[in-house]
């Protein structure tokens, strides 16, 4: 199994910054290394939802969205092994915090 550079998670979300942060979400990206290995972790928050994820190293990643108006928690997980799985992951995530429409 091959880890993923946490890098270009980072890339990623930084290139999502601009189109969050006009959307009116405050955002925050951490990475340094938690008990089994390092991690990238995300967290957004907007009037209406707080969501974090966290990515492994080595591809595991979980998404947390909890609602603050119905207090819902949604779980969701992903395997990421390449550019395209971090993206479809990301897209997952501003899904969540900016809605459509």
């Amino acid at each position: 199994m091959t880890d993923i550079d946490l890098r270009q998670v980072t890339a990623a979300v930084h290139a999502r910054a601009d189109e969050w942060e006009n959307s009116g979400v405050r955002w925050s990206l951490t990475v340094g290394a938690e008990q089994g290995g390092s991690v990238a972790s995300i967290s957004c928050e907007t009037g209406q939802v707080i969501v974090h994820l966290t990515v492994r190293a080595d591809g595991d990643a979980g998404m947390r969205a909890v609602s603050k108006t119905d207090r819902l928690t949604s779980l969701s997980y992903y395997r990421l092994a390449t550019v395209d799985d971090v993206a479809t992951c990301l897209d997952d995530l501003t899904r969540q915090i900016i809605p459509s429409g």
